[in-house]
């Protein structure tokens, strides 16, 4: 009498979306005053200012507190629901689709393919959003007459669409998407391939889960830094 072992059940492709989302936001809620120092970083480098993020962080925190480090958290927050979700979804989406046609060898080549696509519709899909976050990033740095003081995510979509029109929430879409297709090649296809080369080195999966995405990182940062 033969046993026959029950075949493993696919996960949903909608997991692979409702994860992605949830990693961003948790992400966003924890490295969010990193980022606006991140912004006022940039901004002062623009306008030829001093660029020491200690000297920024103590200035921004004796200026607008504890408070001000998540100012924008919640534009920050829709946005990652949008932009983690699409490009996490989209990217191991299209990474399962190849493992089941390559019959679980996927070439570094397709692992780009899958990342820069997903990054450059995720990046499209989630731009109203980025605008948002970084007027509202921003905004403090502006003269007094000049800033929006939007109270949240919400008055700012709403003010953009009536003063400015709604095509204006994809200003800089094609920078921004461009940007995105950087990033995700450089930090989501290293991530999935350093998995795949560690498996002699580091069996534990857990483990190598976590230096793949140490080092990702490290590599997503050096070559999208200067988009």
């Amino acid at each position: 009498m033969s046993s026959a072992q029950p075949s493993k059940k696919e996960p949903s492709k909608g997991l692979n979306f409702l994860l992605g989302g949830i990693s961003g936001i948790l992400a966003t809620m924890v490295i969010q005053p990193v980022d606006m120092i991140k912004v006022r970083i940039f901004l002062a480098s623009e306008a030829g200012g001093a660029i020491n993020p200690i000297k920024i962080t103590k200035d921004f925190y004796s200026q607008n507190g504890l408070k001000g480090f998540y100012k924008g958290l919640d534009s920050a927050i829709l946005r990652q629901a949008l932009y983690a979700t699409t490009r996490l979804g989209i990217f191991y989406s299209l990474i399962d689709y190849f493992k089941n046609q390559d019959k679980g060898n996927v070439s570094f080549i397709k692992k780009s393919i899958s990342s820069m696509t997903a990054g450059a519709i995720a990046a499209v899909f989630a731009n109203p959003a980025d605008l948002i976050l970084v007027r509202m990033q921003s905004d403090g740095l502006l003269p007094p007459e000049q800033r929006r003081n939007y109270k949240n995510v919400f008055e700012a979509f709403s003010k953009v669409i009536k003063d400015e029109g709604i095509i204006r929430l994809w200003r800089g879409c094609g920078p921004t998407a461009f940007r995105a297709v950087v990033i995700n090649w450089s930090l989501l296809a290293p991530f999935e391939e350093l998995k795949d080369q560690l498996k002699t080195t580091i069996p534990d999966l857990k483990k190598r889960t976590v230096v793949a995405s140490l080092l990702a990182s490290v590599i997503g940062s050096f070559i999208s830094l200067p988009f």
